[in-house]
């Protein structure tokens, strides 16, 4: 983490601008901490409206009335505005304890280049060891809040410091005079927000939320899903999809089939141009994940494909893109829109990836998997807490004993597309499908991610 802006200036965001110019100072504020890069400009709208949120994020989490250790979190704000007036007048709503690189500092446009940045908002979130955690967390941040830290932290793997919620008032240690009334603060806020999703499901999503000042950009409703990832689809008909499209319809077959696993709910349609395009990708991921000869201990992982199609027809010829191994619901089961309505799913394709109690990992898996691959679903498996089952990469094949005469060109075969990708990517600078909610140019990009 410490190399990423070894040799470089750091201005924090105080009256004074005190810059961080040594190796010292720059390790004393970055080492061992999880790393945000918030790629901005202050011409953005989607920028000016997500800000109050990341602001309110930050401020939690650096505040040591609410957390224990407010140290494990470092924020640096990547400005890519045109004028150094525009980024002055964007640091003065950005936090206090936000570090920034100087106007006139050309490694910004660099770091921009290095993590692909196509669209703002983008914050990179980044383990101590500067590997990527997370390619862009703004839906993350506006759908948990600062819940998601949590995830962030046991992927991260920060076993110096211990995170804790101070929910314990009476026990605690009060660091000044205010303590007590900043944590009631804190914990009331955190009570209306849980009745307001609770008022949200209860009215299946119709309508938004009263008073919370925030653009629907930012407001993603929280969703209330089943504590057990076997009572999502109890009571439901599964279908396999093979050639007999065998149904999954008993409790039994449910449970053998869903329980301690991740779940991938695939939101798609035939017509959707983009669906086309992240299939193939999605189908690669899914089946080097569920094939034991590239992992161990395969069946952690299940898809299951929630068809948004206007006939049987097209529903049909999108599933014979799909990998065999996957489940998918009936076309004239009307579950399929209410797994829509429960998740909140406003754009395709839509990814959305469920721990084993049925809680979300993540709301949109989708660019995650264009930007990691494989990759990212060792953040998913330390995240969801799943520990009776090992997950390994096969890299060392002469060890292994080989399954059958094909192991080893299957094995080759992995091993060669993952050294092509690899080698791929310093030349690979352009994604597909278009800009984001608005692009790094200040130009409209298309209203989503893609």
């Amino acid at each position: 983490m410490v190399d990423l802006f070894l040799n470089r200036v750091l201005v924090e965001n105080n009256t004074d601008q005190d810059e961080l110019n040594t190796e010292r100072e720059i390790v004393g504020i970055l080492e061992n901490r999880i790393l945000m890069l918030f790629f901005a400009s202050s011409e953005c709208e989607n920028c000016q409206e997500f800000l109050p949120v990341l602001n309110d994020f930050f401020k939690r989490l650096k505040d040591p009335a609410y957390i224990e250790y407010p140290k494990l979190l470092a924020l640096v704000y990547i400005s890519l505005d045109k004028s150094e007036a525009q980024q002055e007048s964007f640091l003065n709503e950005l936090h206090k304890k936000v570090l920034f690189l100087a106007f006139e500092d050309p490694y910004r446009n660099e770091l921009k280049a290095m993590f692909k940045v196509k669209s703002v908002p983008t914050v990179v979130v980044l383990r101590p060891d500067g590997s990527v955690l997370s390619p862009n967390a703004v839906q993350d941040i506006c759908s948990y809040g600062i819940d998601c830290f949590r995830d962030w932290q046991e992927s991260a793997e920060v076993i110096e410091r211990s995170f804790m919620l101070n929910e314990d008032f009476d026990n605690l240690n009060m660091r000044s005079a205010t303590d007590p009334v900043r944590r009631l603060k804190y914990k009331t806020e955190d009570d209306k927000r849980k009745k307001r999703w609770m008022y949200q499901h209860k009215g299946q999503g119709k309508g938004e939320t009263k008073g919370e000042g925030v653009s629907s950009y930012c407001r993603q409703a929280s969703v209330l899903v089943p504590v057990n990832m076997v009572d999502l689809f109890v009571d439901r008909v599964l279908l396999k999809n093979n050639k007999e499209q065998d149904e999954l319809d008993t409790e039994r077959e449910i449970v053998m089939r869903l329980q301690n696993r991740i779940l991938m709910l695939f939101f798609a349609s035939a017509a959707c141009e983009r669906c086309q395009q992240f299939t193939p990708t999605l189908s690669n991921f899914f089946k080097r994940l569920t094939d034991e000869f590239y992992v161990d201990r395969a069946a952690q992982l299940v898809l299951v494909y929630i068809s948004l199609d206007q006939t049987e027809e097209e529903q049909e010829s999108f599933l014979k893109e799909l990998p065999k191994r996957c489940l998918f619901l009936a076309y004239e089961d009307p579950y399929r829109r209410e797994l829509q309505a429960m998740f909140n799913v406003e754009e395709l394709p839509t990814l959305v990836v469920l721990r084993p109690d049925c809680s979300i990992l993540i709301p949109n898996a989708a660019e995650e998997i264009l930007c990691l691959g494989p990759d990212c679903y060792r953040n998913w498996q330390e995240t969801a807490e799943i520990i009776d089952r090992n997950f390994l990469i096969n890299e060392d094949f002469e060890v292994k004993s080989m399954c059958s005469w094909s192991d080893p060109m299957r094995r080759l075969k992995y091993r060669v597309e993952d050294e092509k990708k690899k080698s791929k990517k310093k030349h690979l600078d352009r994604g597909w499908g278009g800009g984001g909610e608005e692009d790094v140019n200040g130009k409209d990009g298309g209203g989503s991610s893609w």
